[in-house]
């Protein structure tokens, strides 16, 4: 009740100020102009570099979806996004979902970052995630993939690589005559596979010494279908699927074969941003409010499996995915700054089995609390270097319900402490033109307490 509260006043607000619109919907290579289309157009090879720490330090590879990149994919949801990364590949196991694989690392080998805090917590598991979801896509500033290991500088669960999301900012407070104070944008998507419609309102304010952003998204996907046409067409048809008549599961035959029932969600994403200068020499505090969530994700793969000719499971979901961060930080100006979060997760799992009466249920709720900072003066010289630290505590609740049902975690609860730090540097001697030498330290310390 209170989150409606919040959006109706975030509405009422965002009513009130002055309009920008725009629509999109997927389009396809046929409607691009032939010019587009000739191979002399297209170039090799393109390599970017920005955000981050410093490039010089970073010896693997990266590569940078910029603005432009993500609004040309119109992709409807952040794994789709991720697709377009040359080096990620995304595992599906439903629509509401999407595990990042990076060179040949997932899921608790995989870093994710939002916003410089990071998502994986101590139910990261070695098998598929759909994490990734819960991040906006119609929010995000930029994604930027590490490919090489990153546990000097994050730990040993960045030893696959990294995927930074960063999120739109606040615009930097100060007035500028030729600019308004306020801005508002307003966006509709449309994609036939799924009949999604991804529908997006924001709004920006400028002030002398402070401004904010707010960002609202709704998404709802209705079934997905798949290609009727190509070498496989009787590839991954759903000829049938399970519902209940008179209080019985009854397989029942799909009209539609290429329609995959019991696929589609909705999903409700809220972006608040503020910022506050506090001289004129660059240091600021900024606030940083993200909540998102869906209705039940069916998972469609289990629901598609079958045994003994008779389908596996009646009913398989995860509850509604939940995700809340709250993050405050100070900058003291580019590559030195603190972060004390909180973020907190709820992840629920629900299946029946053909035939039975009852319902398993796995209730899993997380609270992350964070601080972390990065300091890396400016380079003098041959010399580079930064240094940095993060101290977190995680508590996690379990419990389950049903016949035979047994928590995936501890019943009783468990706790989860971690301190790092790192230093790392870059040495170029100018005698040596050809010659590079780089070196890194990291310490971490965990604790773990269950009860069973």
């Amino acid at each position: 009740m209170r989150w409606r509260v919040v959006v109706l006043l975030l509405l009422g607000g965002w009513c009130l100020l002055p309009f920008r619109a725009g629509a999109q919907e997927q389009g396809s290579s046929d409607s691009l102009p032939p010019a587009a289309l000739d191979s002399s157009w297209l170039l090799s090879e393109v390599v970017v570099i920005s955000g981050g720490p410093p490039a010089p330090l970073l010896p693997a590879s990266r590569e940078r979806l910029g603005p432009a990149t993500i609004a040309a994919r119109q992709s409807a949801d952040t794994p789709d996004v991720l697709e377009g990364a040359d080096g990620v590949f995304v595992q599906r196991s439903q629509l509401g979902g999407g595990s990042p694989v990076l060179r040949g690392f997932e899921a608790n080998r995989v870093l994710l970052l939002v916003d410089g805090v990071r998502l994986n917590n101590a139910i990261y598991r070695s098998g598929h995630l759909q994490n990734a979801l819960t991040v906006d896509a119609s929010a995000l500033e930029s994604v930027t993939v590490h490919y090489g290991p990153g546990a000097l500088a994050h730990g040993s669960d960045a030893i696959g690589g990294a995927v930074a999301f960063r999120t739109r900012a606040a615009p930097y407070p100060g007035y500028v005559a030729d600019r308004p104070r306020v801005t508002r944008r307003a966006g509709a998507q449309f994609s036939s596979a799924a009949r999604a419609v991804v529908t997006q309102l924001g709004s920006a304010y400028r002030g002398n010494r402070w401004s904010s952003l707010t960002h609202l998204s709704a998404a709802r996907f209705g079934d997905l279908r798949s290609g009727a046409r190509g070498p496989q067409r009787n590839f991954g048809l759903r000829e049938t699927f399970v519902t209940q008549r008179g209080g019985r599961d009854t397989v029942v035959a799909n009209p539609a074969p290429h329609r995959q029932v019991g696929s589609g969600y909705a999903q409700f994403n809220l972006l608040q941003k503020f910022r506050y200068r506090l001289d004129e020499r660059g240091r600021e505090l900024r606030a940083n409010l993200q909540f998102s969530t869906t209705t039940d994700v069916p998972r469609y793969d289990a629901l598609a499996e079958e045994r003994g000719g008779a389908p596996r499971w009646a009913e398989w979901y995860y509850g509604p995915q939940r995700r809340s961060l709250a993050a405050l930080s100070y900058a003291a100006r580019p590559g030195h700054a603190h972060t004390l979060s909180h973020q907190r997760t709820h992840e629920d799992r629900h299946r029946r089995r053909f035939g039975a009466p009852a319902r398993e249920a796995s209730l899993v709720r997380l609270d992350a609390l964070e601080l972390g900072g990065r300091w890396a003066p400016p380079g003098a010289g041959a010399l580079h270097y930064d240094v940095g630290y993060r101290l977190r505590h995680e508590t996690v609740r379990a419990r389950a319900t049903g016949p035979l049902a047994a928590p995936r975690y501890p019943a009783g609860g468990s706790r989860l402490s971690a301190a790092g730090a790192f230093a790392r540097g870059r040495y170029r001697p100018a005698a040596a033109p050809g010659l590079e030498v780089s070196a890194g330290l990291r310490g971490q310390l965990q604790h773990l307490t269950t009860r069973f």
